[in-house]
C-alpha cells in the first residue's frame, strides 16, 4: 500500500476519531468513537499490524498524558504493557498456529541454554548504516553532496510537478544495496543516521541533526505556550513519527509523512470545531 493510501485508509481518520473521543461531551459519539477504536487494535493486532497499532496507542497515551493528571507510575505501567503487547504481535505476526510459534523461538548455543524469539527484520535497519560505511571504504560508493540533499527535498514536490528528478536516498539505498527486494517493493528501512551521512558524511550528520533539533524545540515551545488539544496532537505525532518511527525512514521522509496527515487533520478538526 502506497503512503498516500496509508495516510487516507489509516491514519487521517483515526487520527480525527481519537480527537474526537477526548474532545467530544456526548456519550452516544464517545461510545461509539471508543467502540471503533477497540474493533481497529483487534484488526490491527490479529494481522500483525504494528506501526498502526503501537502509532495510536502512543499517541492516546501522549494526549492523554499532556491533557489529564497522570502520574510517572501510571504512565510507567503502560510503557511497559506496551512493550509486552509488541512481543505479543511480533508473534501472531509470523505464529497463527502453536506450531509456528515454536519455530519463532531460538535456543542459544552458549552453556547456559535459553528461548528468545528471533529477531525480525525490523532490527536490521541500523545495519544498513555499517553497509553503507563498509561501501565507502571499499570505494562503492561515495558522497552525494548537494545532488543528495536536492533529491530529498523533492520529495515534498508531489509527483506530477514536472520536475527531473532521481530517487529518493530511502529508495535508492534499497535500489543499491537491496536490488532484489526493491523490485518486489519491500526493503530494510533507511537508517535515520544515514541521509546525513552519504550526502556528507559526519557533517551532513551534524547538520541533518541540527535541523531535526531545532524544528523539535519550535514545535515543542509552540505547544507550550499554548497548551491545547491540537496542539498536543502536533507535537505528539511529530515526536512519534520523526524521533520514534524515523528511526527507519530517515529525517525528511519521516516529517514528510508527518505533514500529510497532521495538516488535514489539524484544518479539518479546527473546521468542525468552528462549525460546532
Amino acid at each position: 500500500m502506497s503512503g498516500f493510501k496509508i495516510i487516507i485508509n489509516h491514519i487521517l481518520p483515526v487520527s480525527l476519531i481519537i480527537l474526537l473521543l477526548f474532545t467530544s461531551k456526548n456519550r452516544y459519539i464517545i461510545s461509539i468513537c471508543f467502540f471503533i477504536m477497540i474493533v481497529y487494535f483487534l484488526k490491527m493486532f490479529l494481522e500483525g499490524q504494528r506501526f498502526y497499532l503501537f502509532y495510536f496507542i502512543f499517541l492516546i497515551l501522549g494526549i492523554f498524558a499532556l491533557n489529564f493528571k497522570c502520574s510517572p507510575k501510571t504512565l510507567f505501567f503502560f510503557c511497559v504493557m506496551s512493550f509486552a503487547l509488541f512481543v505479543l504481535v511480533s508473534i501472531s505476526r509470523h505464529a497463527k498456529t502453536f506450531t509456528q510459534f515454536c519455530k519463532s523461538v531460538e535456543i542459544s548455543t552458549n552453556e547456559n541454554r535459553f528461548y528468545f524469539l528471533k529477531p525480525p527484520t525490523e532490527f536490521l535497519v541500523a545495519q544498513n548504516l555499517h553497509l553503507l560505511i563498509e561501501n565507502f571504504e571499499s570505494g562503492k560508493t561515495s558522497t552525494l553532496g548537494l545532488k543528495g540533499l536536492f533529491s530529498e527535498i523533492l520529495i515534498f514536490f508531489p509527483r506530477f510537478v514536472p520536475i527531473k528528478r532521481d530517487l529518493p536516498l530511502g529508495e535508492k539505498f534499497a535500489s543499491d544495496f537491496y536490488p532484489q527486494e526493491y523490485q518486489k517493493g519491500a526493503g530494510y528501512g533507511f537508517f535515520i543516521v544515514q541521509e546525513g551521512y552519504w550526502i556528507y558524511k559526519q557533517l551532513g550528520v551534524f547538520l541533518s541533526f541540527m535541523f531535526l533539533g531545532f524544528l523539535s524545540q519550535y514545535i515543542y515551545l509552540k505547544m507550550l505556550k499554548t497548551p491545547n488539544l491540537l496542539n498536543h496532537f502536533l507535537f505528539i505525532s511529530f515526536a512519534i513519527n520523526c524521533l520514534l518511527f524515523g528511526m527507519r525512514t530517515g529525517i525528511l521522509g519521516s516529517i514528510k509523512a508527518w505533514l500529510l496527515f497532521s495538516v488535514p487533520t489539524y484544518s479539518i478538526f479546527r473546521l468542525v470545531q468552528k462549525k460546532t
